[in-house]
């Protein structure tokens, strides 16, 4: 069974084949793709898909993270009086990066390797300070060494993060109901 991002893929290179459209439709069409792959998760049914620019969002960098949430008795809340303004929604691997590898498969008629983007093509919460911090090293728009992401794997996937001294990320699971709820925290050291 294809998942929501799976079937959002496969859709999404449908819309850039189809000769019918134009170029300028199609670019547009890519950068809004972009976002939802990053920003949407289909519900537990399977069926819906919510929000998940910031809270339901798999990554965030612990300032992130520990700015907006506390342990109290035995699991994670949101801090009272504190809202996401301030926080952004960063791709991993920059969003140019990704859509130069779609029009590199479109062009050379070759399927986009799903699991690959699954896997790396994700978002994480960040500070706007650490935001700006990330576009300044001159990789807002590409990783360090040019890596294409044909070429971005486990090792290297947190580069852009490494050279800009942000050391810990926390993947997080989370449930939907109602809204999202922290279910559990792991901390990666990068």
């Amino acid at each position: 069974m294809e998942t929501f991002k799976e079937k959002m893929i496969e859709d999404m290179i449908k819309i850039l084949t189809d000769k019918e459209i134009d170029k300028i439709s199609k670019k547009h069409i890519l950068d809004m793709y972009c976002w939802i792959l990053t920003e949407r998760k289909a519900s537990t049914n399977g069926e819906n898909s919510k929000n998940a620019k910031y809270r339901g969002c798999t990554y965030w960098t612990k300032t992130a993270f520990e700015n907006c949430y506390e342990f109290n008795n035995g699991k994670y809340e949101a801090k009272k009086g504190v809202t996401l303004k301030g926080l952004k929604h960063e791709h991993i691997v920059p969003r140019d990066v990704f859509k130069k590898y779609i029009k590199e498969c479109i062009y050379n008629n070759q399927k986009p390797d799903k699991e690959k983007i699954n896997k790396y093509f994700v978002g994480c919460v960040v500070t706007a300070n650490e935001a700006e911090q990330l576009d300044k090293k001159d990789f807002k728009n590409k990783m360090p060494g040019n890596i294409a992401f044909k070429e971005i794997s486990t090792e290297n996937k947190w580069l852009r993060y490494k050279y800009n001294n942000i050391k810990t990320i926390y993947r997080i699971d989370w449930e939907f109901n109602k809204k999202w709820n922290v279910l559990k925290v792991e901390e990666i050291n990068i």
